[in-house]
């Protein structure tokens, strides 16, 4: 048996970044640096991070390592403690109704049915409202504005569901009007993130906070 003939099929690549919210302590006596000045060493550290550790295909964002190179940062870095979202990012298709879908291919916190908070999103303008995305706790994708005191009304409780096993997210037939790109985020089940197939994993919004 022979192989007659091979067609190569070339994908776009696609990408999971993660926002790390970072608190280092140093020790002010053990350097003459200020505090902004350890921050942006810091900050060096992670973009030198996602450089060498991170950028191509078949990299994981290992939690123990990126903690290890903040902390190298600077000598005076006495501890580092970090949490961690994951993020997608994608333009609609204004003005048709569109499914999507947005593979995590990492799990998502989800300790209990029930539990809020999981899904969040950036704005979009839905049905004529500045409108948000969350999950009911249970598996479902909804779509909210912000009414009088910034309680949450809901445009739509179906408007598609969540894997949190999976961390696959579907919208069904949603008619996002008007957006720039749209960010979805999420808090990993596990801060040791995995790529696959054509997924490339890469470091957005760094928060840094630099304690004495």
């Amino acid at each position: 048996r022979n192989i007659v003939s091979i067609e190569p099929e070339f994908v776009d690549a696609t990408f999971l970044y993660v926002i790390p919210t970072i608190t280092v302590n140093y020790n002010a006596g053990a350097t003459t640096l200020s505090a902004g000045e350890i921050s942006n060493r810091v900050k060096t550290a992670v973009n030198n991070f996602e450089t060498t550790d991170l950028s191509v295909f078949d990299k994981k964002f290992r939690e123990s390592t990126f903690v290890r190179k903040v902390t190298e940062a600077d000598v005076s870095i006495v501890s580092t403690l970090s949490t961690y979202r994951m993020m997608k990012r994608f333009t609609p298709n204004t003005g048709t109704a569109t499914t999507y879908n947005f593979a995590f291919n990492n799990g998502i916190h989800h300790p209990h049915t029930g539990h809020l908070g999981a899904i969040n999103s950036s704005s979009f303008t839905f049905q004529s409202q500045e409108s948000y995305l969350d999950d009911d706790g249970d598996g479902n994708i909804r779509i909210y504005y912000l009414g009088d005191n910034n309680i949450r009304q809901y445009l739509s409780n179906v408007a598609g569901t969540v894997n949190y096993a999976t961390g696959l997210i579907t919208l069904n037939n949603v008619n996002i009007t008007s957006s720039s790109d749209i960010e979805i985020t999420a808090k990993p089940n596990i801060n040791d993130l995995e790529s696959v197939r054509n997924n490339i994993i890469l470091i957005s919004g760094t928060s840094i906070s630099v304690v004495n």
